[in-house]
Order: structure tokens, then sequence, then C-alpha cells
């Protein structure tokens, strides 16, 4: 027919490590209904990527919202694309032994709230009774660090959002990522590192020092929450850092509700059109994810075309050092030919000088851009910077 061709069922680690290989990430979206759901799901197959379709836990403690994870998991197994339908922030064994029954394959155990080891000895509990019931192919995510807000609802009685700490209290500790994450077993991490729930209080300001800090830590993808409001571009630098998975619910709600508020009297009028009136929730919701699937995808297209002006630039810096290696054996010549004290000498030893000289500089350029770079910056650096010593020792001779 002309519907999307059905896929196997792709586990949720699989498709977040599928795009971290392509400097992209996966974006995951909060489902209170089934509408919205369809057109997350008509966005991925149109931007031919895969997605996440996120269940609250207060929906799926409900008989209904169990009924939905079912309805979810159908609509995932018959999408064009690779779509994972995941349990969000729960710590009650009912309600994820529940959620897992009706089809959800992975879970995000929540301890954050917990004190560490606390948090530690949940997500262990938690898949140790997922295997014994046959299930150890669910995927945990863990959560280390406190978000501030709820998922739920975008501000509070104030209408003011929340705000992320000043201070480190409540992020990541990044000096307990390898341990939290070999003790729980977790195949993804939740970090706090400015990011909230719900609106945010002014600007956000992620904390890109602590989120780095992470990521040379563990090799497995970590996950932003509280993504809604996060501007595009700072979205986009995610991937590079590991972040394989982002979360949207604010923004997505905000957008549904709006539209809802909009346009109810004009469908009201029209007859009662509530056919009419689901259209246009489906529209707002397809629109912003279709506009965070493509958000989340350049950062795989800025990062290959980054990778495109890197390698250039490498290629130009080999031949300038060629060169410059070269000026500097033509000077070396000239001394040993022309001797010292003769102009050929004041040339040779001029031609060593400036072509080291100049090789030093660009190691010195090289070194403070950064940690990464330290080693490229010693091995193109000390040959010149020896030439340099050895050269004035037998000039002042």
């Amino acid at each position: 027919g002309d519907g999307p061709q059905r896929l196997m069922r792709t586990r949720l680690d699989t498709l977040v490590a599928s795009a971290l290989q392509r400097r992209s990430a996966v974006p995951a979206f909060t489902c209170y209904d089934f509408t919205t759901a369809l057109a997350v799901v008509a966005a991925a197959e149109e931007a031919g990527r895969g997605t996440i379709l996120l269940v609250a836990p207060k929906t799926a403690a409900t008989p209904n919202g169990l009924r939905l994870i079912a309805a979810l998991r159908g609509l995932a197994d018959d999408a064009g694309v690779p779509v994972a339908v995941q349990l969000d922030h729960a710590s009650d064994r009912q309600v994820i032994d529940g959620a897992v029954a009706a089809g959800a394959d992975s879970v995000l155990v929540d301890g954050s709230a917990l004190p560490y080891e606390e948090n530690i000895a949940l997500v262990q509990d938690v898949r140790a009774a997922l295997a014994a019931q046959g299930r150890a192919d669910v995927v945990i995510e863990a959560e280390l660090g406190g978000l501030a807000g709820d998922e739920d609802r975008a501000f509070g009685a104030d209408a003011a959002g929340s705000a992320a700490p000043e201070d480190a209290s409540g992020l990541t500790d990044s000096g307990q990522v390898e341990d939290f994450v070999a003790r729980t077993g977790a195949q993804l991490l939740a970090v706090a590192v400015g990011n909230v729930h719900g609106k945010y209080r002014g600007e956000p300001r992620l904390r890109w020092d602590v989120l780095q800090d992470i990521a040379v830590r563990t090799r497995i993808p970590l996950v932003l929450h509280g993504a809604s409001g996060i501007p595009a571009p700072e979205l986009a630098k995610a991937a590079a850092m590991n972040v394989g998975k982002v979360n949207f619910n604010t923004e997505l709600r905000t957008g549904v509700l709006a539209t809802l508020e909009d346009q109810l009297a004009v469908h009201r009028a029209d007859g009662e059109n509530l056919q009419g009136l689901l259209g246009r929730w489906e529209a707002a919701a397809n629109g912003f994810a279709a506009a965070s699937l493509a958000v989340l995808a350049r950062s795989g297209a800025a990062e290959a075309g980054n990778g495109e002006t890197t390698r250039a630039l490498a290629y130009n810096q080999g031949f300038y050092n060629l060169f410059l290696a070269a000026g500097a054996l033509v000077g070396a010549a000239c001394v040993a030919l022309g001797g010292a004290g003769t102009p050929q000498g004041v040339v040779g030893w001029t031609l060593i000088f400036s072509c080291c000289g100049s090789m030093l500089l660009a190691a010195a350029v090289l070194a403070r851009t950064g940690r990464k770079h330290l080693r490229a910056a010693a091995t193109q650096g000390t040959t010149p910077l020896l030439a340099v010593v050895l050269g004035l020792i037998a000039v002042l001779a």
C-alpha cells in the first residue's frame, strides 16, 4: 500500500546510539493523549528520523493510562521509522511493572530525589525485578542530580516558572558518574546541568562545563530533560557532548493549549466541529515535533560541516609546517656551507630562527584551543624548540 513500511522494533538505547554516531540526538515527547502521539510520529516519519514517546508516571498509574501505553505501543510498532515508548520519571514498582506489561520498552527509573546510595539501590532493584520477570530487555535510564520544577506543570501558583540553582547544588556531580553508572548498569544517564522542568525563570543558563566533564567520564549516552525554552543553537550543541536524547514537554503542551484556546470558539460556532478542532490540535503538535526533529538533526549536520572545515585546516596546517621545516633545513645547509659570520651563515641562521619560531608560535596557538590538543601541540613544538635552543647556544658560544 501507500502507507509507511512497518519496521522491526528498535531498542531505545540502539536508537539513541545510532543518532550519536551521526552526531545528532533523538527527541522525546511527552504524550498525554493519542492525538499528540499521532502528530509526533507523523512528524518523525516525514523527517525520516526516529523518536521517543514518553508517558508520565501519573498517566501510567491509571487504567486508562495503561490503555494509552498499549495504544502507543501499537502506533510505535506500526510506524515507518524507529519509535520507542518510555515510562518517564518513575519510582513506583507497581507503576513500572504495569507500564512494561502494557508495552513500554524503556523506563526512566528516577531516584534523583533520594540520597545517592538509595538512588543506586532503587535502580538496581528495578533492574533485578524486571530481569526476574523475563524483561531484562527493558532499557533503563537513570537520573543523577536534581532538576527543579514539575514535569507535568509549566509553573506554580505564582506563574514564575523554575530557576536553575546559582551554585553547584542540584547539579550532577561528575565525580559520582563513573561509580553510579557502573553500579546501576543504566544504559542512559539523565543529568542536571542547569536545565529545569517546566517554564524557565529568566533565560536558561546551561552549565556546558559540567556537561563536558560528565561526558568524558562515561561512555553511555546522556539525556537532557527540560529542553523546552532552551534556544535552538544551544540544543544543537548537545550531541557533541554525548547527549543522545532530549526531552520535550512544556513547549509541546503550551502550543497545543494555545491553539485550542484560540480555535475553540470558532469550532463551537462551526456546528460543534470537534473533528476540525482535533485537526488543529494535531497540526500544532506536529509543527513543534517537526521543528524539534530538525534542530536536533542540524546538530549532526553542523558537526559534519565542522569536520570538513577541520580537515581542510589540518591539511593546510600540515603543508604550512612542512614548508617551514624545509626552510629551516635550507637555513641549516647555509650555515654548514658558509660558516658562522659569513653572509651565507647569517641568512642561514635567519631562516632557522624565523621558521622554527613560526612553528613554535603555531604550536602555542594550538595548545590554547583546548586541553584535547595539548599532545598535538607538544609534538608539533618540541623539535623547533630544540632547534631554537641549540641555535642560540651555537650563536652565543
